[in-house]
């Protein structure tokens, strides 16, 4: 690739990508709506039902290692436009996806892009929407660490699941009505740190990891959220992971989400420079 009508004299080759998942290594599972992750990352970043026949089609980055809005607006036209899949960057074929037409989150409404601080999201819609791994990264594991881009709707006296396991030991979720964050991560004897952040209505970024039973950590915007725990040493268990969801069908989230990375390696000396970079793309904070 070249850049410019120089001449052939004068061709200037393209600066090679270099992405998140090229910097910082050990990804179990990694999403993004709005841009592409990986240097040998080369599929689609999602699938997209339209509302008016019910096709399907993959939906790629495009030169600039974005989402293709160009190609998404014209598959959709004036119609709506759903997420059928979120495709797996990382490599390990940990895809998330939703066959049920009424229960996919919206990505294009009426011909619209939907955006969240000029990026790309897919909106759910707090009522069936949610989105199910092909397989949890988190299973077996006692290191972990988690990054989502997200944008809480409700304030409804109701818990709202980001991300969760039907038998609660991953979850990231706004508390009932006090418009907190609250999370939630196995082998902490079933403590979760809670902060006093308010979040309704406003794009964050959201994190946390696990250092085996060294410690826990849970952030808002890269600030610390609640205390540091200690957990034990026991490990995540096998039960399906969600987005948007509980399982599939309880607390259902109101929101928007961009981007999901789930790292099952120790990844705490790497926290911050994470979410920097996360930052920089959707300047959150």
């Amino acid at each position: 690739m070249y850049y410019g009508l120089l001449g052939l004299a004068g061709k200037v080759s393209a600066p090679a990508f270099t992405g998140l998942l090229d910097t910082y290594s050990g990804a179990g599972s990694a999403y993004s709506i709005a841009r592409r992750l990986s240097s040998t990352y080369t599929g689609a970043l999602i699938r997209v039902r339209r509302s008016s026949d019910n096709t399907e089609q993959d939906i790629g980055y495009n030169g600039s290692n974005v989402l293709d809005e160009s190609a998404l607006t014209t598959f959709v036209g004036a119609n709506n436009g759903f997420v059928t899949k979120i495709y797996d960057q990382s490599g390990n074929s940990a895809f998330a996806s939703q066959s049920t037409a009424a229960n996919q989150p919206k990505i294009v409404s009426s011909g619209t892009i939907i955006k969240v601080n000029s990026k790309a999201a897919m909106e759910f819609d707090g009522v069936n929407d949610s989105l199910t791994f092909a397989s949890n990264p988190f299973v077996t594991k006692n290191t972990y660490s988690f990054f989502d881009v997200g944008k809480f709707y409700a304030t409804v006296l109701n818990f709202n699941m980001m991300l969760s396991q039907s038998d609660t030991e991953i979850e990231v979720r706004r508390g009932g009505g006090g418009g907190v964050v609250q999370f939630l991560m196995g082998g902490t004897g079933g403590a979760a740190p809670t902060g006093s952040a308010q979040i309704n209505n406003l794009q964050k970024l959201f994190s946390f990891y696990r250092k085996s039973n060294i410690e826990a950590k849970a952030y808002v915007n890269n600030t610390q959220d609640g205390a540091t725990l200690t957990p034990n040493s026991s490990t995540i268990g096998s039960s399906t992971l969600y987005l948007g969801s509980r399982s599939g069908t309880a607390y259902l989230y109101e929101g928007t989400m961009q981007e999901v990375l789930i790292f099952n390696t120790d990844q705490s000396a790497n926290h911050s420079n994470i979410n920097g970079n996360i930052n920089t793309f959707y300047s959150i904070y």
